[in-house]
């Protein structure tokens, strides 16, 4: 039973738009370049019924009406160059990019006309509830542009140092900003406000990136890896009269594993030793009350513990169907929410990123 009135009404609009083009030089080096746009809207207007139900009568409070305007747009583009050359008698590979990626959001709030009939509504008025829908809506006030943009140059370098063994180094070189712009309206849809003061620039951010891979055999790979992490907080430390933001959280992900295959391919499996750190999470400042608006930089997360994965292919195992992974992991110590990654190991040639994200959940784009 929905407790609703057939006015309300919930209209999404979704597209998506994505374009990938590469070019091959030779059989060597090649140019790809990336884009996507993203824009996702929605509106709607639906019946609020105010208060918990009263278990002796079965009345909510007084019925509201309540609309918004909301959505998310988001843009991004990556054009890289990637390739290997020989040098010392070994073959080495290199990825090279520039990237942006931005994302806005928008909440408008609307306010309108109602001519509900006093009084408390019932449970035992649905369904067939019947209330005039709500009539000259308008803009009451709302955020028309919050979000961030980021802008970055990158590069990972994989050197071959013996047959056997991978010295990897990358780092991301860029920038992050964020604006947030509030407005207030009159009954004409005239801003009356404009208030766009909640805004900030981060500049010459670095992530580095280093790992190192050792075949043991045609099956086994050991490998060490060292990340960097950088998030922006959007919060601000006190005093009230001179709020100052935040530094970001920085932090440093160390990780030693191996990873390798038995029963001629049929079982996968991979062990590792990780610890990771977190440090300058946001902490409420109490002193400015119990509700405060403020923080302090004194957060600290650490991370750490042995995560082992193993993964059945029932293909390779010999059956006559597709390959269906079966996952088991075990993770003992600290479980925080900070993602793990196995970049040292990993075939992929996208951009350096950080990660900071569940454990478990892959790797995640941050700045």
């Amino acid at each position: 039973m929905a407790l609703n009135a057939d006015w309300a009404r919930r209209d999404t609009t979704i597209r998506e738009t994505f374009i990938t083009a590469e070019h091959q030089f030779n059989g060597d080096w090649s140019a790809k370049l990336s884009a996507m746009r993203q824009r996702y809207d929605f509106d709607y207007m639906q019946l609020r019924l105010n208060g918990p139900v009263d278990p002796a009568t079965g009345s909510f409070g007084e019925p509201r009406a309540y609309s918004e305007e909301d959505g998310n747009h988001s843009d991004g583009v990556d054009l890289s160059v990637s390739g290997r050359f020989r040098a010392w008698n070994l073959e080495h590979k290199l990825v090279a990019g520039i990237d942006s990626r931005s994302s806005d959001g928008k909440q408008m709030r609307n306010v309108f006309e109602v001519a509900f009939p006093t009084g408390e509504v019932s449970v035992d008025d649905f369904p067939g509830l019947v209330l005039p829908a709500p009539t000259n809506p308008r803009l009451d006030y709302g955020w028309p542009a919050f979000g961030s943009k980021q802008e970055g140059i990158y590069a990972r370098l994989d050197l071959q140092t013996t047959d056997k063994m991978h010295v990897i180094l990358g780092g991301r070189y860029g920038s992050y900003k964020h604006r947030d712009i509030m407005e207030e309206y009159d009954e004409n849809g005239n801003v009356t406000s404009r208030d766009t003061s909640w805004h900030w620039r981060d500049n010459d951010i670095f992530t580095s990136y280093a790992a190192a891979t050792y075949e043991l055999t045609t099956h086994w790979t050991t490998y060490a890896s060292f990340t960097e992490a950088y998030k922006p907080q959007d919060t601000y430390a006190g005093p009230p009269e001179n709020p100052t933001k935040l530094d970001p959280i920085t932090g440093r992900n160390h990780e030693l594993g191996a990873k390798g295959s038995v029963l001629d391919g049929a079982l996968n499996v991979s062990v590792a030793l990780y610890h990771i750190e977190r440090n300058d999470e946001a902490v409420q400042d109490t002193r400015y009350g119990e509700n405060s608006r403020f923080y302090l930089p004194l957060g600290k997360i650490v991370s750490k513990g042995l995560d082992l994965e193993a993964r059945v292919s029932l293909r390779q195992a010999g059956r006559s169907l597709p390959a269906i992974p079966t996952i088991a992991t075990k993770t003992k110590g600290t479980t925080w929410p900070i993602a793990r990654s196995r970049p040292g190991i990993s075939s992929s040639s996208g951009p350096i990123t950080t990660c900071l994200a569940p454990i478990h959940s892959g790797p995640s784009v941050a700045v």
